[in-house]
C-alpha cells in the first residue's frame, strides 16, 4: 500500500485537465505517508451490509480497463442494493469521469433524470 500504484488511466487525460492536475500536484504534492492510514482503511472496509440496506438509489460507474479493480465489481455491487444500477465505461481506466467525460455525464444525467 505504500508503493506507487502506477498509472490510473487507460487514456491520456485531456490537455486542459492534465495541465490543471500538474499545477495542483505542484501546489499540493501527494504525501503517501500521510495518506497511508486512509488508504489502508479504505482497502480493508467491507461495505456490503451498508449497500444492502440503502434506501436510496445507487449508481456504480467503473472503467472497463481500470488497473486497480475488475470492472465486474460494479454490477455485483449494484445488485446488492435495493435500488442499484451499474454502468461500465469502455476505453476508460480508474478515472472514467475524466477519461470519458461525455459518456460519464450521459450516464449520470440518465440516472438523475430517472429519479424525477
Amino acid at each position: 500500500m505504500q508503493q506507487p500504484f502506477g498509472r490510473a488511466t487507460y487514456q491520456n487525460l485531456p490537455d486542459k485537465i492534465y495541465y490543471q492536475n500538474k499545477k495542483l500536484q505542484q501546489q499540493m504534492p501527494y504525501d503517501s505517508h500521510l495518506n497511508y492510514s486512509l488508504l489502508l482503511d479504505h482497502a480493508s472496509q467491507d461495505w456490503r451490509d451498508i449497500i444492502c440496506n440503502l434506501n436510496i438509489p445507487l449508481l456504480v460507474v467503473a472503467g472497463q480497463r481500470s488497473p486497480f479493480f475488475d470492472c465486474h465489481f460494479a454490477q455485483k455491487t449494484a445488485q446488492l442494493a435495493p435500488h442499484g444500477q451499474a454502468q461500465v465505461i469502455s476505453q476508460a481506466g480508474h478515472l472514467p469521469m475524466v477519461e470519458q467525460a461525455q459518456v460519464f455525464n450521459q450516464i449520470l444525467d440518465k440516472f438523475l433524470i430517472g429519479l424525477i
